[in-house]
């Protein structure tokens, strides 16, 4: 099936957020409707469009999506649609721990790999300590502390890149990987 990307519903405009599956040889719209207030958005997708489809084959200087693990030997992911764990449990004002493993599995020289926290979905504010990092060379593992403002069921994603290298930056469709992590604060 191909793959077609998407942005966020979130106050941000963040490229990648999720991706879809739509069954081979697919040839309509996929629409998005969001219904606020009153008020109805929709929003198609051509999923015949090469603007909406993922590339996994490595970029000009070799560049491939990276992945991310939450556990050392876990599942992992590569790419959109991403890797989920959880849901984990903690209570407001309580620090959460969060372990991330990543690869860059590019066809060059190995090189760092960075992560960034967001908030996806939630009720209170969330705060991440460190909220970004950089491993050596290859990948390795990071650590980030998570703290909530307020109880509910909470979707935080991790975004996993490479784009310290030519092929590969934040306005293309190459090269980064989301996890997504559940977590329950109580009260």
């Amino acid at each position: 099936f191909p793959v077609v990307r998407y942005g966020a519903f979130g106050g941000r405009r963040e490229r990648g957020v999720f991706a879809i599956r739509v069954p081979k040889g697919h040839k309509g719209d996929v629409v998005w409707t969001l219904r606020h207030n009153g008020v109805t958005y929709s929003v198609p997708g051509r999923a015949t469009s090469d603007y909406y489809k993922l590339s996994y084959t490595p970029q000009a200087a070799g560049s491939l999506m990276p992945v991310v693990r939450f556990a050392a030997n876990g599942p992992a992911s590569a790419g959109r649609e991403g890797v989920t764990t959880g849901p984990l449990t903690v209570a407001v004002g309580t620090t959460l721990n969060i372990r991330v493993w990543m690869q860059d599995r590019g066809e060059r020289k190995p090189i760092p790999v960075n992560m960034l926290w967001f908030k996806h979905q939630g009720p209170g504010d969330v705060s991440f300590e460190p909220r970004s990092a950089t491993t050596a060379p290859g990948g390795g593992e990071a650590t980030t502390s998570v703290r909530f403002s307020a109880p509910g069921e909470y979707m935080l994603r991790v975004r996993v890149d490479n784009f310290g290298i030519t092929d590969s930056a934040p306005g293309q469709q190459c090269c980064w990987t989301n996890g997504y992590v559940r977590v329950k604060v109580t009260g």
